[in-house]
């Protein structure tokens, strides 16, 4: 492009995304939030409702391939939505489905029991989670159980943290899972926390390995760890550590 040339930019005409979203039965949530991601591009858009029977609508979004997901009091639910250019897309219903009870236990590396831990739930793509309450059963007793009530079913993120990051001797964790809407209370298997090996404020080693990301809207539940990168000289070289990715000019396995 030369300087002083004129350039001419098209801004492609957005569209507006409506529905309604009902409890399992037919009743409409008195307020819930919504969350719009296309997970090629990582647009997102997030906005809450209050008393609209159901109804909701967000305008200005681009053409794209997006998921919705909707969290209410009553239960959490998703779906997929495309957007054209320029055009609406309505009628976008979503059925909540209940929400469940999660318990378990949290363990250290050794099956022993680890007391004083927070446990939390999350539905992907929403900003709030499920733990806290009055009673802290969301905080692992001493024999490392805790209960989580009012938690999303369907595909859910069950995050592990210590009350105090600076002292706590334990570090943290975070696994995805599916949760059953048909079951009440669900009993997931241990979770096992490692022990903290650098000191806070202290400089932790380097691998120096690189794992691939994953995929724009890759199934989390399905996700394995893949070498993407082993920097020579590396504690990981010299352990043999190779990448599993064949670069285009590769010749020979890697």
């Amino acid at each position: 492009m030369e300087l002083g040339s004129e350039v001419v930019l098209t801004i492609a005409s957005p569209g507006r995304m409506s529905g309604t979203v009902q409890v399992r039965g037919g009743a409409a949530p008195e307020e819930f939030s919504i969350a719009i991601v296309d997970e090629a591009t990582g647009y997102r858009r997030h906005d809450s409702f209050f008393r609209t029977g159901g109804a909701w609508s967000v305008p200005d979004l681009p053409a794209g391939n997006y998921k919705v997901s909707v969290t209410a009091g009553g239960g959490t639910a998703e779906t997929h939505a495309a957007m054209a250019a320029g055009k609406d897309t309505s009628g976008v219903r979503i059925e909540l489905a209940p929400k469940v009870s999660v318990r378990g236990t949290v363990v250290d590396t050794d099956g022993k029991p680890i007391a004083g831990m927070q446990v939390y739930v999350t539905a992907p793509g929403v900003w709030s989670s499920s733990g806290d309450d009055e009673d802290k059963r969301n905080v692992t007793d001493e024999q490392g159980r805790y209960e989580v009530s009012n938690a999303p079913s369907g595909k859910v993120q069950v995050n592990v943290y210590p009350r105090s990051w600076g002292s706590d001797e334990f570090s943290w964790t975070s696994m995805p899972v599916m949760l059953s809407s048909d079951a009440s209370v669900t009993e997931l298997a241990p979770i096992k926390v490692a022990r903290r090996r650098v000191k806070e404020g202290d400089k932790s080693g380097e691998l120096g390995i690189k794992v691939k990301e994953p995929e724009p809207g890759a199934d989390p539940l399905a996700r394995q760890l893949v070498v993407a990168y082993v920097r020579p000289s590396s504690p990981a070289a010299a352990a043999g550590c190779r990448s599993a990715i064949r670069s285009p000019a590769s010749t020979g396995r890697t």
